[in-house]
């Protein structure tokens, strides 16, 4: 009887292996991401070039800070559009004191990391410094007045 009841426990545990393996299924779940193409300023340091008195002392050079990202391997353009008071993309811009004179202004800048970007994560950021110089032989020949402008730059993927 021993025996019996034995081979039964042993035929019942044996289906019940057999019965989860022919319950097994195979599902499927497909996994995707996309990484777009894309840029993104975070800040520009030191976002005002202020030559201020130019008379009482001479302008020196100033120089604007744009932190920014692209995503990897992204190839990266940069322009500017030469300031509002016709500039010269690339080169130069014009501060104007509502129409009475402009002060010509020249600026350098080069793209960074190759021109392509390093990633989307903040250790991944880029740097690019922007330096302007006044002109001041225009300054000393200018009328009295506030010359202002605004540089406009694009970072493009």
């Amino acid at each position: 009887m021993k025996r019996r009841i034995l081979a039964a426990v042993i035929g019942l545990g044996l289906l019940s292996i057999a019965g989860s393996a022919m319950a097994q299924g195979l599902a499927t779940i497909a996994v995707s991401a996309q990484i777009p193409a894309k840029c993104a300023v975070d800040s520009v340091v030191g976002q005002t070039a202020d030559f201020g008195d130019v008379i009482t002392t001479p302008a020196t050079p100033k120089t604007v800070t744009t932190l920014f990202r692209c995503t990897k391997g992204t190839a990266i353009t940069i322009t500017d559009d030469g300031g509002l008071h016709g500039g010269t993309p690339g080169i130069s811009g014009n501060v104007n004191a509502g129409g009475v004179d402009n002060i010509n202004y020249t600026y350098a800048y080069t793209v960074p990391n190759g021109g392509v970007g390093a990633g989307w994560g903040g250790a991944q950021q880029l740097s690019m410094a922007i330096v302007l110089t006044l002109n001041q032989t225009q300054a000393d020949a200018a009328t009295v007045g506030n010359y202002t402008d605004t540089l406009g730059f694009t970072i493009t993927p």
